[in-house]
Parts: structure tokens; sequence; C-alpha cells
């Protein structure tokens, strides 16, 4: 499976902007609550994090935590086990790009991580199926507490340009110095995805340089064979390396009909994430 997403970066939220409001389920990194969280002073850089199992269907929007499994920094000795929450910390990481590889029975994936800086500490969110690892969500903190997020505001309060919000159990505050991309600042609205650059501040929220806000669609794209197939054409579903897809009467299929997809022929999709974890296929390739 091949999923194109843009990575979501997480830092922990403050208790006292605790929210009342819309919540979303993108996964939340807590980097001051996990104890397999690298301790500070580790040489080079930490990255620690979740390694979740893939999901089971349509309906399914959280995946199983994958405990017992190696991860190992390709090229290096540097390795960890996951506990039975699936968490891991490898310290010692070197500079730049690197690959992670998972592992244990049924799974060989590995996932790259780019620009990966000195002393940066980095946390991450994955699903593995098979030889597929997927970035779910990535919290990055460099030593001078430059921050960088992406994902779903929640919990949106006060008036432009003072706002308050939460992005992934981050708290974010805007101020008339803040700039907004893409959009106005009446645009940051609950469920909008956006992407926010600032500074830690003491108190732990993040003071926001800059706002971008995107659209709430999350492009994805799947190559591989199909299976569980239900439904009729138009409205299928189908898995496609563990990922749950429909399609509609606006789906588009390629090099042959709709009737065409068939469990055990190998596809390619282009599609939209939708709320429920599940693949709204906008294109669907019949490959021989």
């Amino acid at each position: 499976m091949i999923l194109r997403r843009r990575v979501p970066l997480v830092l922990v939220g403050l208790a006292m902007l605790t929210a009342a409001g819309c919540s979303d389920s993108s996964p939340t990194l807590s980097p001051t609550s996990s104890p397999l969280t690298a301790p500070p002073g580790s040489a080079g850089t930490t990255v620690s994090g979740v390694v979740n199992g893939g999901t089971s269907g349509v309906s399914a929007t959280v995946p199983t935590v994958t405990g017992g499994m190696t991860v190992t920094v390709v090229g290096t000795n540097i390795i960890a086990t996951t506990d039975g929450a699936g968490r891991f910390a490898l310290t010692g990481v070197p500079a730049g790009d690197i690959q992670l590889h998972f592992s244990a029975a049924g799974i060989g994936a590995t996932l790259v991580i780019a620009g990966v800086g000195e002393q940066e500490q980095i946390q991450i969110d994955v699903t593995v199926s098979g030889a597929n690892a997927t970035l779910n969500a990535q919290h990055r903190t460099t030593p001078d507490q430059h921050v960088e997020l992406q994902g779903l505001a929640s919990s949106v309060s006060g008036t432009c340009p003072n706002l308050t919000f939460m992005v992934n159990g981050a708290a974010v505050v805007t101020n008339g110095s803040t700039r907004f991309e893409d959009g106005p600042c009446s645009a940051v609205q609950n469920l909008k995805r956006v992407e926010v650059k600032g500074t830690r501040q003491a108190n732990g929220s993040v003071l926001a340089n800059e706002v971008e806000v995107k659209g709430h669609e999350q492009e994805v794209e799947l190559e591989g064979v199909v299976s569980g197939l239900g439904g009729a054409c138009p409205n299928l579903t189908f898995m496609v390396n563990g990922a749950a897809v429909v399609t509609n009467g606006s789906t588009r299929f390629e090099d042959g009909p709709c009737s065409a997809v068939q469990n055990r022929k190998s596809v390619e999709v282009e599609g939209t994430r939708q709320a429920n974890g599940s693949v709204l296929a906008k294109t669907v390739e019949i490959e021989d």
C-alpha cells in the first residue's frame, strides 16, 4: 500500500486550555506522558512514538496497537522493541535522511524520515501492514524550540486575530503578528486542516508565526490487490493492503469498467481519506 499524505506534526497541549468543543480522531502524541520518550541529554537525535496495526474495515477508525515489534535505524546498530502499547524510543539517531525498518511476524516495512536535524526531538505515529508503513502523525522540535504542526483544528475560540485552538493535542495561540495563508483568520474553524509554524512558549503552548489553512480532504494513493469486495457498481467497498476503499457514481474507472474490479485483481487507487478512515476513490485503475 502506498499512502501519500501530509504529515501531522504533534505537540502536547495545555491542561489549562482544555477544550470545550469539537474533537477529532487524529493521532495525538504526548511527549511528556510517554515512558518511552527518550530522556533529555540523550546523544544525537531521538526518535520515539507508537506503532499501530492496520484497520480492519470500512467502519474502522482506530487501528490496533502493535507490541513486540523490532524497530531499527537502517545502516546502524540502533534498535528498539515496541512495548505492549506499541511504543518505542531510539536514541543517538544520526542526522540526515533516515530509514526506519519495522519487523515482526508477517511484517517487514520501511519508513523514510527526511531531514533529521542534530539534537532534534521527533515523535511519530505509524501504521504498519505487511510491507507498508504509513506515517500518521509527527511532532518535531528543534533545540531552539521551533515547532511545526499539521492536523485538524479543534476547540477554536477567541476573536480574530487572537485565537486559541488545538491541533492534535497541541495548544496554539495566534495574535496580531500571525500570518494567515490560503485563507483569512476567520477560515480557522473546527475540523479545518491547518499547518502551523511557531515557537514553544514557557507554558507549553505554541505561539504561531504562520497558520496555513488547508482543505479538509487528505489525498491518498494506494496500489495493491483487491480483497473483501462488496456492494454493486458503482457503489463498491473493498480492501487494498489493509486500507478500506469506497467508490461511488463520481469514481472514474480506468483500463476497465467498474465490474472489472474483482477480488485478487491488482488496482491503483487515488482518493481522499474520510473521517471514518476509509478512502473515497476518485479514480480506480485496473491493472492486468
